[in-house]
């Protein structure tokens, strides 16, 4: 059986930056969020006791490590205090604290995605999942433990110059009253629509995809309640200005086939999916992202959506 992957000097190494200078301790956590990032149980503890030792506003330093790891009666399981001086002794300088732990970090996502796949192929062998079940819970899954590339802690004056370049304008829905709070839709940003029954909701939602799409962007619309075909229908009214059963009187009119023509051309995908697992809906999404690179996704509505728990 192979070993997992694992970098025993970069651990020793980050601890033994932390314990030289408790300074560098927030670096470190940076890349280390969990002590279960740690492959050997001793770091793991040691790591444990620092952050317990941080977090009750007490200096880190060699006495209260140690006071919290014989508090903690572990101490004699890490190996005692000579451990933790060999730690420390080992580490000339602690200014590459950060490189340490972002080894420590790398080796531990490799492990972790190493048991994700061995889950799948468990559920695979059992026949407890069906494929595609399987495909979309695990790319949201691993979409998830894929650490974040963007810089997320700055000083101001770098999210003053990002403001000022950031040329992106929201995409604007069409009501002005609406565009006017929330300053148009911009990317990454996450709306929910709430009403109660029958107010307009879906009708709103396919209203503003149909106008953003009419404005030249790409835009995806679930349903998890209609049929694509009933969708289409809804999208056709909506431009028409007719009613549902106005269309299926009228819809050899040419009107109403000139705008059916024209929708035709629009950027605009549809994929219906009720009761749908929420993974299928977000890998559905991911997709026309990749292969259509839409800007913005309507999901209606989330509460027809299943997931794996209540919330």
């Amino acid at each position: 059986m192979r070993e997992l992957p694992k970098d025993i000097e970069a651990e020793s190494a980050a601890l033994g930056s932390i314990i030289l200078d408790y300074r560098v301790f927030d670096d470190v956590r940076d890349a280390i969020a969990s002590p279960e990032d740690f492959y050997a149980p001793k770091h793991a503890t040691i790591y444990h006791a620092m952050m317990a030792v941080v977090e009750s506003n007490n200096d880190l330093d060699m006495v209260t490590l140690t006071g919290k790891l014989n508090d903690m009666g572990s101490l004699k399981q890490i190996g005692g205090v000579e451990y933790l001086i060999g730690l420390f002794e080992a580490v000339p300088t602690a200014s590459s604290a950060g490189v340490y732990a972002s080894r420590v970090a790398e080796k531990a996502l490799c492990r972790r995605l190493i048991e994700q796949q061995e889950i799948a192929l468990e559920s695979l062998y059992n026949g407890t999942a069906t494929a595609s079940a399987l495909i979309d819970s695990r790319v949201s899954q691993l979409i998830e433990m894929r650490p974040s590339d963007q810089k997320d802690a700055a000083k101001l004056d770098y999210w003053l110059k990002e403001s000022m370049e950031d040329e992106r304008p929201g995409i604007n829905c069409g009501l002005h009253a609406v565009d006017d709070i929330v300053e148009g839709f911009e990317p990454g940003s996450y709306v929910v629509v709430g009403a109660r029954p029958s107010m307009g909701k879906t009708a709103f939602g396919i209203s503003v995809a149909l106008e953003m799409s009419n404005a030249g962007h790409r835009v995806g619309f679930v349903s998890a309640e209609m049929s694509g075909r009933r969708v289409a229908r809804r999208f056709v009214c909506a431009e028409a200005g007719i009613s549902t059963k106005e269309f299926t009187r009228d819809k050899h009119n040419p009107d109403v086939q000139g705008v059916v023509a024209r929708q035709s051309d629009l950027s605009l995908w549809v994929d219906q999916t009720p009761g749908a697992h929420i993974d299928r809906v977000c890998s559905r999404i991911r997709r026309w992202k990749r292969e259509h690179d839409i800007e913005i996704a309507f999901v209606d509505y989330l509460q027809l959506l299943r997931t794996d728990n209540d919330n």
